[in-house]
């Protein structure tokens, strides 16, 4: 028997983390059936794995519409609009029979579209709240772009007709909106969109939004930078030549913030922002709108780019801690008024008299540390976090008997994900006293990012102890309570778990979070099935992403530590892990996404049927185009294809992690690919030169490994393997 093929009760490469003890797989394969609502019941039927069409796009298919002309077989049944980049056109597809939408260029831009590089980058889009590009057509010296079309009302229609919008409706579409264009701007190259508006901001009859009018969309290629859109009120003022420099020389993300900005106040006000860049900034009492939304309002619709945001990253987490920006704001805004009159009464001269008749100077330091944690927060807001850390250090050394810059400081560590540093932070610190209401509320949030730290780091003990320090400042705080909850639950203290959810329910904790805490109650007495269904129902009736992701996270961890809940369960988590995917926002999505594959590869380890693996594939295959796939997560992406016989991608995927690298697992794994390959080819044919080279570098590489007293069975096969080739006489 050939050596390459004597070892076929195992194979040749497993993760040692992930794969240990597989069934053999079966050709046959399970169809994952996608619902809206998904299924929590107890029967092992599974969702669809097709991502793709999760939610789908809705197209009209009106075909009795006057035909105008016919353009590369696309039949045109109706001129929509022109402006922007060109003519629209809606059209009915030659082969699919459904319409779409032709956007024809006009000649004056043309020549600014580096159109080959727009059909790579664009007709690659995936994403919910952007229509797909089907096409780019140049016909008769004219270039057109094909879309879906996208059925539903634009919010300049929506809002001349209906008026304005509600604060929540504006922060609801306005997070899809950075969402969708965060990912435009996460491309590479990346596009900027530079043409956002209300016209060009589709309402679909599900609901949601979808940002349309791509071929306009600015392409940065080899530092190139080309803006060929704009529409004044909306666009920024460097697309229009505003700032002392060439028109359009300046452009780039922070202009589609502007814009995003700019359709944001049109939302809550109904108006198109001044042509000449003079509009009024926001104000809640002016404009009935929260405190929070007209300063991110305003903030992205600063006139200098550098006053903006800087990412749609930073502006999505502003949008996603509006409405706790709505009161830190206020009390930021009552810090500043006092700040104000203390300046003014210092600049008159004038003194304070206590009843000792001692006269007293207010010190300019108390107004300059206020700047201080105003800078600070504003640096947060913006997603510079080493700025806002700076600050607050000098706000420390300026003023150290003051609490509000080290509850910054926590703040910043733990948004961060610096739990370890922040739990040591403000455990091993002594704080000043808290005197009024304010700074028990600062102290008490501070002790609760420590706490909340402790939780991450799975230190329950010393998290419950914070959470009472915490809850000893602010008792009317229901969110800690679930949190001490949790953290009790976890413990396997369920006695106390269900005190505390009971005084959480009492301060007006919400229903799902009520649900999630019931869950956790139910895991740590091990009742599997009723907790499934507590976290099931958390996740749909959360609003918050928070929540949803909470929910998912420990109902999964629940299913992966019992593996007999977890045959009967997995499918069900699946349908969880799809619907929560395409309902969450964009900064979760990639750790779902990377949790749906786990479960897609564990659903084939189990059931032995192979689609799993190919669904799990796809997802990294997704995760890995768009730069957010780990040196781990390679590893499980390699092994999945290796399962699938995907030779070709298991060398393309150890050569994205060889670089540099001086881990022996890719050598190692580098041999098994070309063992395989080359067993399959006839016997005159092969060469395992190759596969022998790579075994040697390995093998150096393992002796290191070695040395700290590990041990990994892959490579002691892979020896056996290559003495079998030896002794047959393929290799010297």
């Amino acid at each position: 028997m050939d050596a390459s093929k004597s070892d076929n009760n195992h194979k040749y490469c497993i993760n040692e983390t992930a794969y240990d003890d597989r069934t053999e797989l079966s050709s046959d394969t399970t169809v994952f059936d996608d619902n809206s609502n998904f299924d929590i019941s107890g029967d092992e039927t599974a969702l669809s794995d097709d991502r793709e069409d999760i939610p789908e796009l809705s197209c009209a298919n009106d075909n009795n519409d006057k035909t105008y002309q016919t353009i590369a077989g696309y039949r045109i049944t109706e001129v929509i609009g022109q402006g922007g980049g060109g003519t629209v056109y809606k059209a009915v597809h030659p082969r699919l029979e459904k319409n779409v939408v032709l956007k024809q260029i006009k000649s004056s831009v043309k020549g600014k579209i580096s159109l080959r590089g727009e059909v790579d980058v664009l007709k690659n889009l995936k994403h919910t709240y952007l229509p797909q590009v089907i096409d780019f057509i140049n016909e008769n010296d004219q270039i057109y772009t094909v879309m879906d079309f996208v059925e539903g009302t634009d919010l300049k229609v929506t809002i001349k007709n209906n008026g304005r919008l509600s604060s929540k409706d504006t922060v609801r579409y306005a997070k899809q909106l950075c969402e969708a264009v965060e990912y435009l701007h996460s491309r590479r190259p990346a596009i900027i969109h530079s043409d956002i508006k209300p016209a060009n901001v589709m309402l679909t009859p599900g609901g949601d939004i979808c940002l349309i009018d791509f071929n306009i969309s600015l392409v940065f290629d080899s530092g190139e930078k080309k803006a060929i859109g704009g529409t004044p009120g909306f666009a920024a003022p460097e697309q229009l030549g505003k700032l002392g420099y060439a028109q359009d020389s300046h452009v780039d993300e922070r202009s589609d913030i502007y814009g995003i900005g700019a359709t944001m106040y049109y939302m809550v006000t109904g108006r198109t922002p001044d042509k000449d860049f003079a509009t009024p900034e926001l104000s809640a009492k002016n404009d009935s709108i929260p405190e929070g939304l007209a300063f991110i309002i305003n903030k992205a619709m600063s006139f200098d780019p550098v006053r903006r945001f800087n990412s749609v990253s930073s502006m999505l987490s502003a949008l996603n801690g509006v409405y706790k920006l709505d009161r830190r704001y206020k009390r930021l805004k009552a810090r500043r008024i006092v700040a104000t009159v203390i300046f003014l009464a210092m600049s008159a001269g004038f003194v304070y008299l206590n009843r000792l008749g001692a006269a007293k100077l207010v010190e300019e330091r108390q107004i300059k540390y206020l700047s201080y944690i105003s800078e600070s927060e504003d640096d947060i807001l913006a997603g510079d976090m080493e700025s806002a850390d700076k600050t607050a250090d000098a706000a420390v050394t300026l003023i150290p008997e003051r609490i509000d810059a080290y509850a910054l400081k926590a703040r910043i560590l733990f948004e961060e994900k610096k739990y370890a540093e922040c739990y040591a932070y403000v455990a091993s610190n002594t704080f000043p006293a808290a005197q009024d209401d304010e700074t028990r509320i600062l102290s008490s949030n501070m002790y609760a990012y420590a706490a909340s730290s402790a939780f991450e780091l799975e230190d329950y003990e010393a998290a419950i102890k914070l959470y009472d320090s915490a809850l000893s400042l602010t008792e009317s705080n229901s969110d800690l309570r679930r949190d001490l909850a949790i953290s009790y639950a976890r413990l396997g203290m369920a006695e106390q778990a269900e005190t505390t959810l009971e005084q959480a329910r009492e301060k007006g904790l919400t229903d799902d979070q009520l649900e999630l805490v019931s869950g956790e109650i139910c895991y740590s007495e091990g009742n599997y099935e009723q907790a499934f269904v507590y976290f099931a129902d958390a996740v749909k009736m959360a609003d918050s992403d928070y929540i949803k992701y909470r929910a998912v996270l420990i109902c999964d961890r629940m299913i992966g530590e019992n593996s007999e809940f977890a045959k009967v369960s997995r499918p069900r988590m699946i349908n969880m892990l799809l619907w929560t995917e395409k309902s969450i926002s964009v900064e979760y999505r990639s750790v779902i996404k990377e949790m749906l594959a786990a479960d897609y590869s564990a659903y084939s380890a189990e059931t032995g049927d192979i689609s799993g693996y190919e669904s799990a594939a796809a997802i990294y295959e997704e995760l890995m185009s768009s730069g957010t796939l780990s040196y781990m997560l390679k590893k499980n992406w390699f092994n999945i294809c290796f399962e699938l016989g995907r030779y070709e991608k298991c060398i393309e995927i150890l050569n994205s992690m060889a670089d540099g690298s001086d881990d022996y697992w890719i050598w190692m794994n580098y041999s098994y690919v070309q063992i395989a390959v080359q067993s399959d080819l006839s016997a005159e044919n092969r060469d395992y030169s190759e596969a022998y080279g790579n075994y040697l570098k390995a093998e150096k590489l393992y002796s290191e490994f070695r040395k700290n007293g590990k041990n990994d069975p892959n490579m002691d096969r892979l020896k056996t393997l290559i003495s079998e080739l030896k002794e047959k006489g393929w290799v010297e």
